[in-house]
């Protein structure tokens, strides 16, 4: 069966709360491109309305909800459209970004988080903005690429640093999971690693721990100014932008609560930019699967300080958009797929 032909894309709203759900209808149907909208109350019901409709293209779907949650019915929607692009909806707590990160181990490939007149961190406002642009993130590509001016590949720098003495790294929708498979089984590492994954607080902590348990190594989810040590992972706390300073000779990590960067914070952009002023040519920037352009004059900078620059691919890409600015910018260095961006990364760590 062909589940890619379509230009206009198929949504599926799974959600027990008949709020959520009407005012998630609601903002999806004034997206354009959004073509059918199907409604379902617990994963049972979306199971089948799937069944009747293979062919829906995003599915948003609630965690708890009464007869089948959505862990349980992840898998199962995910054996009948393996292409769905499912978007987990999910409270701002411990045990919502617990079982979130879980969900997106399991095949979602991003998350939004429920407005909660409790939690003030995130309003209706930040819901609904989230909701519009990944949604329009995970469009089929015969939707997104209709009217695509031709892109450039010619890249600005041909060479990556050959010991380069940081790594960078910047992802958003389907960065986790790429991030644990680069990571996974590295057990040391010679030069620091700074990564910044767009995520709210609570779930950037989680997120720490389980790279720290993939990869072997000490990771750091840094939620104050702190100097460097060694043989580290530092991951930007959700809430904050971190830089890379240096300062009598030491160099050091801070962070700050200065505006949202592309409606992001931790931004990309601040990281790769600080970065390129401490390491100059001797650091390599990585821009991995992400709805969106942010990072881009950060990769920029890096670029024009000497560095280098990797794109992950298109195929590999969950949302080929940051790494696609990059690529199109003619910003990249090289461009790769996941399993070569590990291989070399594993290399040059070492």
């Amino acid at each position: 069966m062909n589940f890619n032909t379509k230009s206009m894309n198929d949504i599926l709203i799974v959600d027990d709360s008949i709020v959520i759900k009407n005012h998630t209808h609601k903002l999806v149907k004034a997206i354009a491109g959004v073509g059918n909208i199907y409604l379902a109350s617990n994963g049972q019901e979306a199971v089948n309305v799937l069944k009747e409709h293979p062919t829906i293209d995003i599915i948003i779907l609630d965690i708890q909800m009464p007869i089948m949650d959505g862990i349980a019915a992840l898998p199962l929607l995910l054996k009948i459209n393996p292409k769905a692009k499912v978007i987990i909806s999910s409270t701002l707590s411990v045990k919502g970004a617990e079982i979130t990160l879980h969900a997106l181990a399991l095949g979602a490939c991003d998350y939004i988080t429920k407005p909660s007149p409790t939690v003030f961190q995130f309003s209706v406002e930040d819901f609904e903005r989230e909701l519009t642009t990944k949604v329009l993130g995970l469009f089929t590509k015969e939707a997104l690429t209709k009217n695509t001016p031709n892109l450039r590949s010619t890249p600005i720098r041909s060479t990556l640093p050959l010991f380069p003495q940081a790594l960078v790294i910047g992802s958003s929708t389907g960065g986790p999971a790429a991030l644990l498979n680069i990571l996974s089984g590295m057990n040391q590492t010679r030069i620091p690693i700074f990564i910044v994954q767009h995520m709210p607080p609570i779930f950037t902590a989680l997120l720490a721990e389980n790279i720290q348990k993939s990869s072997g190594i000490k990771t750091v989810e840094v939620i104050e100014s702190q100097p460097l040590t060694e043989n580290c992972i530092y991951l930007a706390a959700g809430g904050f932008h971190m830089e890379v300073i240096s300062k009598n000779a030491q160099i050091l990590l801070e962070v700050n609560t200065n505006p949202p960067q592309n409606f992001c914070r931790p931004s990309v952009t601040p990281l790769f930019s600080s970065a390129a002023k401490v390491y100059n040519n001797r650091l390599l920037g990585c821009m991995l699967t992400g709805i969106g352009n942010d990072g881009l004059d950060g990769a920029r900078d890096i670029i024009n300080a000497g560095g280098g620059m990797i794109a992950q691919d298109e195929t590999s890409s969950t949302v080929w958009g940051m790494p696609r600015a990059v690529y199109e910018a003619g910003l990249a260095t090289q461009v790769m797929s996941l399993s070569n961006i590990k291989e070399l990364v594993h290399k040059i760590t070492k």
